[in-house]
């Protein structure tokens, strides 16, 4: 470590000063928590210089070694380093060098993933510390971003993700975040529907999944709601990846309110999609991609159990249309969902549970004279129920 600081000072040997870059990455943050203060806060000082370095492989590397140092327990907490992080990989995203610009959309989506942990861990007095301006700046940055090369894209869609997520009401209500904002979604919305690689379309499922937790956007309202649940229907039903497949379905199943879901005609666009998705669980021209059917089935039905605990009187016609045409098949990718395997995250008894809250649910609307019109097509909600008890006690 003593020798380090001289060759990341050595300008005049760029690729030394490469390699102690990445060495400095490689340190693990227990054995940088064990350094001398001044020793840290040289590797940082060091670290946020180089990325003005001229030399294009001097500041990927420096950009990628403050990736990895912003994930550090240690610093991630420490709001003027996240913020000279967030400056520095922002000028470094804007390099014209693309191997420049890949090292530092990394390094954004890792420094967006602490904004989230900050936001989970600490709360909302980071939120409120965090400059408004710099977070507005990574916003736009990552958007323009994800109109870049594939490398760039995938990372700046994760990125936009995970800034969606952490905005607060109080942001959102700024007039000078509301065009940002769209132009984010529509950056996200554009990537899934476009002819980017399967990694960049299963980030950027995933970064829609996450705006849809934040509970502060208009989803449902607002303009882009019917676009980006379209996106997502899309990939769902017929992306020849799997995974994204599954991504898209989880999305689906995210926002935790009916009224996110929007119109009575959204909804059932939304349900119907996932049905048409579990009939076609097995369709693909790629023999590696039945590895995946099983969970991308689990998905789907999760999704249809989701959105049945929150459907409303209105939503019935569409559930009862789609049991009454295709209910046996429902009903069996149904119940195997409940007898298959789960994961560290679910029970079986969870699942169950989720199953009786859906039929609960379900029984209250029929109450209503439109509600009894639809008692039997949904009473496989019951039978499913019923099998998975006996099952249980068989095992």
């Amino acid at each position: 470590m003593v020798l380090l600081p001289a060759a990341l000072q050595n300008e005049q040997h760029p690729t030394l000063q490469t390699t102690a870059c990445d060495a400095l990455s490689s340190v693990l943050p227990e054995a940088f928590t064990s350094l001398p203060d001044d020793c840290q806060i040289l590797c940082i000082t060091l670290l946020l210089g180089l990325n003005h370095s001229e030399n294009p492989l001097v500041k990927a590397a420096a950009a990628r070694a403050l990736g990895v140092y912003i994930l550090f327990p240690c610093l991630r907490q420490d709001v003027m380093f996240v913020a000279d992080s967030a400056n520095a990989i922002l000028m470094s995203l804007n390099d014209k060098s693309p191997n420049v610009r890949a090292k530092a959309a990394w390094s954004l989506g890792n420094l967006t993933d602490t904004l989230i942990v900050n936001m989970e861990i600490i709360g909302q007095s980071f939120q409120e510390e965090f400059s408004d301006m710099l977070l507005l700046e990574m916003l736009k940055s990552a958007t323009e971003a994800s109109k870049d090369k594939d490398k760039v894209k995938s990372n700046a869609v994760r990125a936009l993700g995970n800034l969606l997520h952490f905005l607060q009401p109080y942001h959102i209500l700024k007039p000078r975040f509301t065009e940002s904002i769209e132009s984010a979604i529509r950056a996200l919305i554009s990537t899934v529907l476009g002819e980017s690689t399967m990694k960049v379309k299963w980030n950027a499922c995933y970064a829609l999944g996450n705006v849809f937790k934040n509970t502060a956007l208009p989803l449902g309202k607002a303009v882009w709601t019917a676009d980006a649940y379209h996106a997502l229907t899309t990939a769902v039903k017929s992306c020849r990846n799997f995974k994204v497949r599954i991504k898209s379905a989880t999305a689906l199943s995210t926002p935790s309110r009916r009224e996110q879901y929007g119109t009575i005609e959204q909804y059932s666009e939304i349900w119907n999609s996932l049905v048409t998705a579990l009939e076609k669980s097995e369709e693909t021209e790629d023999f590696l991609e039945f590895k995946y059917c099983a969970s991308l089935r689990a998905q789907i039905c999760h999704a249809l159990i989701h959105m049945l605990c929150m459907a409303s009187l209105g939503d019935l016609p569409c559930i009862r249309k789609t049991v009454l045409q295709k209910g046996s098949v429902i009903r069996n990718y149904l119940l195997q969902y409940v007898k298959s395997g789960v994961d560290e995250t679910e029970t079986h008894t969870d699942r169950e549970n989720v199953f009786q809250r859906a039929a609960e649910h379900i029984r209250s609307i029929q109450e209503d004279p439109l509600g009894r019109k639809v008692i039997a097509e949904v009473a496989f909600l019951e039978d499913i129920l019923r099998s998975c008890e006996r099952n249980r006690r068989l095992n």
